[in-house]
C-alpha cells in the first residue's frame, strides 16, 4: 500500500454539497415569523445529528419540517405553523450572540431583521443569557469621532461624526453618558444648550429630545434604561448663567426618546418609532457614502427609495442597476455579520432558510474569518464510554455538547479512540465490530458522518495537523491473517477534499507515538518499534521534496518508566517545540539547532500526570498559550485546568488555573480525548 494510490468520498453521498455556491439576490426569507422555543430555551429538541441530509432539496426541506414537528408536538397539517413559529425565537438567539458592533448592519439584510433591532428583543436576550459585555466610549475632542472598544481594548469602532454643522459644538465641552444601548452627548451651539442621541442599534445620531430646562455642568448617572441630571448652570431670563440649587432633578426615558419630570419608563414601548436607512458598511466597503446625517424617514417608500440610492452612490450605477448593486451587496454583508459569531451557533443558521445554509455549505464564513483574525481556539475534549464529545471555548466559560456519534456498536463507544481536529473538523477514528472506523463532525452543520475510511486502516499512529489537511504516521493494522502489526506507513487527510492519500513511508516502524507541525515540517517523535522497545530518535517530514529525515536520539533524555508509558506529550507555540516529561511532571523546551537535540527544563507543570504514566493528562497548544488538564497534587486528585503563555527564556513558567468551569458540565479525573480546534 506505498503508491500514490489516493481515495476521495463520494460528494454525492455527503449531507451537504459542499461546490455549491450562494445565489447572489435570493430572498432571505419566504415566510414570516412567530414566537418560538429553540436551543438554550427547550432543552428537549430532538436530534437528529444522527442522519446525514439529503441531497435532495424537497427530502431536505421535509426533514427540517419534520424537526419542528417533533419539537412542537404537532401533526402534519400543522407544518406550515410549525416552520412558522420557530423562526423568530431561533433569529433572536442567534443574532443575540453578535458582537454589539455588528448589530447595525442587520438591518441591511431584509426589513423583518430591521424591525427585529427596532423591537429591542436582542437586547432583552442578551440580558436574560448573561452576554451583556462592557464598552469603553472615549472622545479625544474638537473634530475627531467618539471610538468604541470592547473591554480589553482589542477591537473598537469610530461612531459616525455628528449630524452638527455649528462650529461652537465642536469645539465647546460636552458631557456624555451612556443609557441603555444609546449614548447622550449635551453640548452647546449658537442657538444654545442641544441634546444628540447615538443609538447602538442603528448606528446613528439624532438630535434631541432636549432637556426641560436646558443647562450644562451637571452631575449625571444611569442605571439600566434611566438616567438622572441633577443641578448645573442654565441661563435665566437675561441669558445670565445660573446655578440650579434645588432638588429638581431630570430623568431621561430612552424608551419614549423624552424627557420629563420624574417620568416611570412604558414597559415594552418600541425603541424607536421611525426608519432606518442605508449607512456605511464597516469592514467591506469603506467608501460608503455616510448617511447618517440627516434623520431617518417614517415612510418606507421613500426607506426603500433611499436605500437604492446607497446602493448606486457605492457602485457608481445607474437608476435601473439599482436592484442588481442591492443583491451584490447582501451577500458580501450577510458573511461580514455571520462570520462575528460564536462558532456554536453556526448550525443554527441552517434553520432560517435555503440562502443561509448554502452559505453554510460554501465555507465563506470561515475564509472571512481567517482573513478578518477572528480565528479562536475551542478544546474538544471526552470523557470515555457513552458519554459525548464536549467543545469549551478558550477559557472554559462557555461550551457545547456534540451530537452523539452515529454509531450503535457497543464496541466503539467502549474502546479506544483517537481524535483529532482538521480545519473544522474533528476525525474520530476506533473500533467497531467489524473493523477500524472513521467518523467526523463538521461544525458548521453540527452534524456527525460516517467516513470516509483510511486506505490503510490503523491505530496508535503519531498524528498532527495543520490548517486543512492532516497527517498519520505508523501505528498498528491488522496483516492479511487479522493479526496486529507495527507499520511505517503515512497517510495525508484533506478536509476539503475529504480524501486521503499515500504519502512516502517513514523510515522506521512505530506505534504510540506523537506528532507536530513545527516550522513547516511534520515531525513525528518517540513510539515502540515492532519488538515493543522506546525509540528516542524522531523523523520530520518535508513535502516540497516528499522525502522524510532521520533525527537520532531526539527523545535521548526522556525517561521511560514502563513499556505501557503513553505517547510523548507535545505541543508547538511560536514555533517553539514544548514537551511535558511525565516522570517528573516537568516542562521541557527544544532549544535546537534541530541536530543538537538539546532539551531544556521550564519547571513544574501543576498536574500529576506521572501518576497514570502519562495517561489521561491532556497537553496542548492554544494559539500563544499551553494548555494541561489533568489530575492535581492533593490527595483527593480533582480535575484541574491550566494554561500559561510559555516562555523559553524563563526558568519556571506561570500557570494560571481555569476556575471558572462551565456550568451544566462535569470536568473528568481522566481525559480520553482531546484536541483543539480552530475555527
Amino acid at each position: 500500500m506505498m503508491s500514490k494510490e489516493k481515495v476521495k468520498i463520494n460528494p454525492d453521498m455527503l449531507m451537504l454539497s459542499d461546490d455549491q455556491t450562494p445565489k447572489i439576490g435570493a430572498s432571505l426569507s419566504q415566510s414570516k415569523r412567530r414566537k418560538i422555543s429553540i436551543v438554550g430555551i427547550k432543552p428537549n429538541i430532538p436530534d437528529l445529528n444522527v442522519k446525514p441530509c439529503y441531497d435532495s432539496d424537497e427530502e431536505e426541506i421535509g426533514e427540517i419540517t419534520k424537526t419542528f414537528q417533533n419539537l412542537a408536538g404537532l401533526k402534519s397539517h400543522d407544518e406550515c405553523y410549525v416552520h412558522h413559529k420557530l423562526l423568530y425565537e431561533l433569529e433572536v438567539e442567534i443574532f443575540a450572540r453578535l458582537p454589539c458592533f455588528e448589530y447595525w448592519k442587520l438591518q441591511f439584510l431584509n426589513k423583518k431583521f430591521l424591525q427585529l433591532l427596532k423591537s429591542g428583543e436582542i437586547f432583552r436576550v442578551r440580558q436574560e443569557k448573561g452576554l451583556v459585555k462592557p464598552y469603553v466610549i472615549l472622545h479625544s475632542g474638537a473634530d475627531s469621532n467618539w471610538e468604541m472598544f470592547d473591554k480589553d481594548f482589542k477591537t473598537f469602532q469610530k461612531l459616525p461624526k455628528f449630524p452638527s454643522s455649528d462650529y461652537c459644538f465642536f469645539h465647546s465641552d460636552k458631557e456624555t453618558i451612556s443609557v441603555g444601548t444609546q449614548l447622550i452627548v449635551i453640548g452647546r451651539e449658537i442657538e444654545g444648550i442641544v441634546v444628540f442621541r447615538y443609538e447602538l442599534e442603528n448606528h446613528k445620531w439624532f438630535k434631541g429630545p432636549s432637556m426641560i430646562t436646558p443647562r450644562v455642568m451637571y452631575g449625571s448617572a444611569s442605571h439600566g434604561k434611566t438616567a438622572f441630571f441633577a443641578g448645573g448652570i442654565q441661563k435665566d431670563d437675561n441669558e445670565n448663567p445660573i446655578e440650579m440649587m434645588s432638588k429638581e432633578m431630570v430623568k431621561i426615558n430612552p424608551d419614549m426618546l423624552m424627557l420629563s419630570d420624574d417620568q416611570t419608563p412604558k414597559i415594552g414601548a418600541s425603541l424607536s418609532q421611525s426608519k432606518r436607512r442605508k449607512i456605511s458598511i464597516v469592514g467591506i466597503k469603506p467608501n460608503i457614502p455616510d448617511l447618517n446625517v440627516k434623520p431617518c424617514y417614517d415612510s418606507d417608500e421613500e426607506e426603500k427609495g433611499e436605500i437604492t440610492k446607497t446602493f448606486q452612490n457605492l457602485a457608481g450605477l445607474k437608476s435601473h442597476d439599482g436592484c442588481y448593486v442591492h443583491h451584490k451587496l447582501l451577500y458580501e454583508l450577510e458573511v461580514e455579520i455571520f462570520a462575528r459569531l460564536p462558532c456554536f451557533e453556526y448550525w443554527k443558521l441552517q434553520f432560517l432558510n435555503k440562502k443561509f445554509l448554502q452559505l453554510l455549505k460554501s465555507g465563506e464564513i470561515f475564509r472571512v474569518r481567517q482573513e478578518k483574525g477572528l480565528v479562536k481556539p475551542y478544546v474538544i475534549l471526552h470523557s470515555g464510554a457513552d458519554s459525548n464529545w464536549e467543545m469549551f471555548d478558550k477559557d472554559f466559560k462557555n461550551f457545547q455538547k456534540l451530537p452523539k456519534v452515529p454509531s450503535s456498536d457497543y464496541c466503539f463507544f467502549h474502546s479506544d479512540k483517537e481524535t483529532i481536529s482538521v480545519g473544522t473538523q474533528l476525525i474520530v477514528i476506533g473500533r467497531e465490530i467489524e473493523g477500524i472506523v472513521v467518523f467526523r463532525y463538521e461544525l458548521e452543520n453540527h452534524k456527525w458522518f460516517k467516513g470516509p475510511s483510511m486506505i490503510t486502516p490503523r491505530v496508535m499512529y503519531g498524528s498532527a495537523s495543520h490548517g486543512k489537511i492532516a497527517f498519520f504516521a505508523g501505528g498498528i493494522q491488522k496483516d492479511d491473517n487479522e493479526n496486529p502489526i507495527v507499520v511505517r506507513t503515512v497517510e495525508k487527510y484533506n478536509a476539503d477534499t475529504k480524501s486521503w492519500t499515500m504519502i512516502n513511508g517513514m523510515h522506521k516502524a512505530r506505534k504510540f507515538s506523537s506528532g507536530c507541525f513545527l516550522r513547516g515540517k511534520f515531525y513525528v517523535l518517540g513510539g515502540r518499534d515492532e519488538n515493543d522497545k522506546h525509540l528516542t530518535c524522531g523523523e520530520s517530514y518535508d513535502e516540497t521534496t516528499n522525502s522524510w529525515e532521520l533525527i537520532p536520539d531526539m527523545l535521548k533524555d526522556m525517561t521511560f518508566i514502563i513499556p505501557s508509558q503513553s505517547p510523548p506529550l507535545i505541543a508547538v507555540v511560536d514555533d517553539n517545540l514544548y514537551m511535558l516529561e511525565t516522570s517528573l511532571n516537568e516542562l521541557w523546551h527544544t532549544v535546537y539547532d534541530i541536530n543538537t537535540n538539546i532539551w531544556k527544563k521550564l519547571g513544574v507543570v501543576p498536574v500529576s500526570a506521572n501518576t497514570t504514566f502519562g495517561w489521561g493528562t491532556a497537553f496542548k497548544s492554544m494559539g500563544d498559550r499551553l494548555l494541561v488538564v489533568g489530575t492535581s497534587h492533593s490527595w483527593h486528585r480533582k480535575a484541574i485546568v491550566y494554561s500559561c503563555r510559555p516562555s523559553p527564556d524563563v526558568e519556571e513558567q506561570h500557570w494560571e488555573e481555569l476556575k471558572y468551569w462551565c456550568t451544566g458540565s462535569e470536568l473528568p479525573p481522566f481525559i480520553h480525548n482531546c484536541c483543539v480546534m480552530f475555527a
